[in-house]
């Protein structure tokens, strides 16, 4: 046998350690969805390559970085990396730049094979949100769904649609939200007029939730109109501020749109932006 004779290398008995061993034909690939800002992501850990000459006794294991700055969009950003013959021993998916909330960054890595061109998924090896302080371990059987966890708590301000004119807000494309609350002024105008605000959610094109307020919203007054989980239908006409209840687990798909539909509502008539709060996830696309 030559000095150049390949020999094998038992598996290593790591305590604690599940190695995931690589021919040398596959790569492992990350991808990460993303909605945040100024988010860098890097895919670090440890490889132990299969000895390749009768001379190299001690293989060393070695050190591996890969950095990934994902769109901010929530769509797929990927990269896919060579690692050779040998064992994955284990590793992490960190932030290394920004600060995401959960619900705001996913991360997927997969042992893959094929051209840079036509890369086939063999196996996961880990799935999962990822944030400045939380990481994604490669072993340990670490696997969460888009859906998994709390969400991303948003507080969002919406547009003014001008005067005249209803409310209309759209769930990003690659996110799904959970509506928490839903607040609007509307300035009525001097026009006589009794306006009843009514606060609908569709997919995009069909109403499957709708409710209005229990109260006359007459002329010249700004009229605060809030719609929260867990409150009665109440009316302080002091402050002339109107809740109404919204339903529990409301939640509304990519495309989806939060809008008014105002009996009543007068040429004169505007609403100011509306600030809501919802809990986002990402649905991977």
């Amino acid at each position: 046998m030559t000095d150049a004779s390949i020999l094998p290398l038992p598996t290593p008995t790591l305590e604690g350690v599940s190695p995931l061993y690589f021919t040398g034909e596959e790569s492992i690939r990350l991808t990460v969805f993303n909605a945040a800002a100024g988010v860098t992501v890097s895919l670090t850990g440890r490889f132990l390559p299969v000895r390749q000459r009768a001379d190299d006794n001690e293989p060393r294991v070695q050190m591996f970085a890969k950095t990934l700055t994902p769109a901010t969009d929530r769509s797929a950003s990927t990269r896919t990396e060579q690692v050779g013959e040998g064992w994955l021993l284990d590793g992490a998916v960190v932030v290394t730049a920004g600060t995401p909330t959960d619900g705001q960054c996913f991360a997927l890595v997969e042992l893959v094979r094929g051209s840079q061109n036509a890369f086939q998924a063999v196996s996961a090896i880990a799935s999962g949100y990822i944030t400045a302080k939380q990481r994604l371990p490669l072993v340990g059987d670490k696997f969460a769904g888009f859906l998994d966890g709390g969400g991303a708590l948003r507080s969002i301000t919406g547009s003014a649609p001008g005067a005249g004119l209803e409310i209309s807000e759209t769930c990003p494309t690659g996110a799904r939200w959970a509506m928490i609350a839903f607040e609007a002024d509307l300035v009525t105008s001097a026009a006589a007029a009794n306006r009843v605000p009514q606060l609908t959610i569709d997919d995009g094109v069909n109403v499957f939730f709708r409710v209005s307020v229990n109260q006359n919203e007459t002329a010249s007054q700004t009229w605060r109109n809030s719609f929260q989980l867990g409150v009665p239908q109440t009316f302080d006409g002091t402050r002339f501020v109107v809740t109404t209840p919204l339903g529990c687990d409301l939640m509304i798909p990519a495309g989806g749109r939060i809008r008014t539909v105002t009996a009543g509502i007068q040429a004169g008539d505007a609403y100011n932006a509306p600030q809501y709060l919802v809990r986002e996830w990402i649905e991977g696309q």
